[in-house]
């Protein structure tokens, strides 16, 4: 028996959809709002298929909806960017969870996945927790890992951690709905890493070793999604854009750094790693 009497999800994409979908198979006929507006949803298509509930609520209505729920409620954030309110926050009918893409404490705020290859963590994750007062600093309840090795990007990541939060939601949802949820209060504080920040601003340094190089390049690397925008790179004074890159590894390698101006491409050898880079002259 749920303690709650309704069920909204909040978010967009698989995720989303998948933790409404699990609230459907539990016959809790759950809610699924759409934060990020767009013009024709793939989400909504999807709800429609599977009978779920579909809302498209942004700023400062989706903060009156919420504002307006009286009755016990569970709200499930899920690659969602919309920041609850205080006061939404303070109401004591909700009980809200996220999603989020980093094994909190650690890479709190916006494009954590990055922030893991860049700063050369050994395993990422992803963290559900409750929603508090401030950003992603809430009580844990799960966490899954997966190790980052010498070839893991940001896109690679991201599709890791969909499957990662899926699994996890479904393994504790049912204690969550019946009150025997644990969790654990988060004791370290760490930066936070806001929207516009980019490792490094977004450019590679050239006077970087190579396992820093290929940290950079991987951390920026979302594929076609292009999150952080196209990495960049200075070379005598010219700044070029990094459209595409190749990383090998290579024994034995002397130094060595080579520019080809009539292909734009960069050849770089340190460190036992070969860095092929395609640039564009900005």
């Amino acid at each position: 028996m749920s303690k709650f009497e309704k069920y909204f999800v909040i978010g967009t994409g698989s995720v989303a959809l998948a933790c409404a979908d699990t609230l459907k198979g539990l016959n809790l006929n759950p809610t699924l709002i759409e934060s990020r507006k767009s013009g024709l949803s793939s989400l909504r298509a999807s709800c429609d298929k599977k009978g779920i509930v579909y809302l498209s609520l942004q700023g400062g209505d989706l903060k009156a909806f919420l504002s307006a729920i009286e009755e016990s409620s569970l709200i499930v954030s899920a690659a969602n960017r919309y920041l609850f309110p205080a006061e939404v926050v303070a109401k004591p009918n909700l009980a809200i969870i996220n999603y989020h893409g980093a094994l909190l404490p650690k890479h709190p705020g916006r494009n954590a996945e990055a922030w893991a290859i860049y700063e050369g963590d050994k395993e990422a994750g992803i963290t559900w927790h409750f929603v508090s007062s401030g950003i992603d600093t809430g009580a844990i309840i799960d966490q899954r890992s997966v190790p980052i090795s010498d070839k893991t990007t940001s896109m690679l990541l991201l599709k890791q951690y969909g499957q990662l939060a899926v699994a996890s939601f479904n393994d504790f949802v049912g204690d969550l709905l019946n009150n025997n949820i644990s969790s654990r209060k988060q004791t370290e504080q760490h930066p936070l890493h806001l929207s516009s920040h980019k490792p490094n601003d977004g450019f590679l340094d050239l006077n970087w070793s190579g396992e820093q190089m290929s940290r950079f390049l991987r951390s920026m690397d979302y594929g076609p999604l292009q999150t952080l925008g196209i990495p960049q790179v200075v070379f005598f004074g010219d700044t070029y854009l990094i459209e595409k890159y190749k990383i090998q590894s290579k024994e034995g390698l002397s130094e060595m750094r080579r520019f080809n101006p009539e292909t734009d491409v960069m050849t770089l050898q340190k460190d036992s790693l070969e860095i092929i880079m395609q640039l564009k002259k900005v």
